[in-house]
């Protein structure tokens, strides 16, 4: 059964490019279907949450209004995922891993289960389950469905 979900935000939780006003400030695009299935996540089957993220500006504040774990993880993602599993007294086999770039990989191969929206890095799709979506489109909805679907996620009242 899965008890935690670790994310990487640039390229899952948001497209992969970045949008700047004239003034030169960061916006980015969340979706909501994806803050509607982490509430289910948390809510229905006590499974926390955690972004990783190199942007500690945009997607920090998007953690704090969402209250959802955030770890500025830049280039040592695996100690992170490490980190986070044992602060929360889960081990990394009831783990999911979601990322799409290269430093994605270490982290997610630790994890029990690691997952990549369909237009990840080449390298990323071949140690990673594939999502039918792309980055920025609804991957956390897509995985909660199929997590569900495929019965690996425990009713909080179990």
């Amino acid at each position: 059964m899965i008890r935690l979900l670790i994310t990487d935000c640039d390229g899952v939780l948001t497209p992969k490019y970045k949008w700047y006003t004239e003034d030169g400030k960061l916006i980015k695009r969340f979706v909501t279907r994806d803050m509607t299935a982490v509430r289910s996540f948390e809510q229905l089957h006590g499974v926390p949450t955690y972004v990783l993220s190199g942007d500690d500006r945009v997607n920090k504040k998007f953690c704090e209004m969402h209250r959802l774990g955030f770890a500025k993880s830049v280039t040592d993602k695996p100690v992170y995922v490490g980190g986070i599993a044992a602060k929360c007294n889960v081990q990394l086999c009831e783990t999911v891993y979601i990322g799409d770039d290269v430093p994605d990989v270490e982290a997610g191969k630790l994890c029990g289960f690691f997952f990549a929206p369909q237009d990840a890095d080449p390298y990323v799709l071949e140690h990673a389950t594939s999502l039918p979506i792309n980055g920025g489109e609804g991957v956390i909805a897509v995985l909660y469905n199929y997590l569900k679907k495929n019965h690996m996620l425990q009713q909080e009242d179990e």
